[in-house]
């Protein structure tokens, strides 16, 4: 299982996922002020009046899509449904994504109408998912390789 390359690109993709958990996605100064923003919360001396979504919807997304590829680790045999199963958290990394966007750019605006001028630094923990869904759509491209390959040396027999 390990020879092939789709292996490695799903184990840097999972990888990359859990590293998620343990790296902040932003910061937020205002003034001499300053707050995190973590896959857990939201946390620092800033304080925020609206209740960031992202917290609960980010981690679950980010949990399916882990497991989804360690599923897919196991079906090694199953070509297409590993394809598909590639597919389906490619889909839930991009949804992490654009939810954990939006929720910086949503807790922005609302620090701004607070604090006046919010300076926001980007993090690691942003740039991890996008990582994986590199990976994925590099393992994905390989598994079809494999399966194109497997599917031309049945025509020869």
């Amino acid at each position: 299982m390990w020879q092939r390359i789709q292996s490695v690109y799903m184990a840097l993709a999972v990888l990359s996922l859990s590293l998620f958990f343990a790296f902040d996605t932003a910061t937020y100064q205002a003034a001499s002020l300053s707050s995190t923003l973590s896959p857990y919360g939201f946390t620092g001396e800033l304080e925020l009046n609206a209740n960031p979504y992202f917290y609960p919807w980010g981690l679950v997304l980010n949990a399916l899509a882990l497991v989804l590829i360690l599923v897919m680790f196991s079906q090694f045999k199953k070509r297409p449904l590993q394809v598909k199963l590639g597919n389906f958290s490619y889909l839930l990394c991009l949804v992490l994504v654009v939810i954990m966007y939006l929720n910086i750019g949503n807790i922005s605006d609302t620090l701004n109408l607070a604090y006046g001028n919010v300076e926001v630094s980007y993090h690691i923990g942003c740039y991890l998912p996008v990582l994986a869904i590199a990976f994925l759509i590099l393992a994905n491209r390989a598994i079809k390789k494999d399966e194109k390959l497997v599917r031309s040396l049945d025509r020869i027999r």
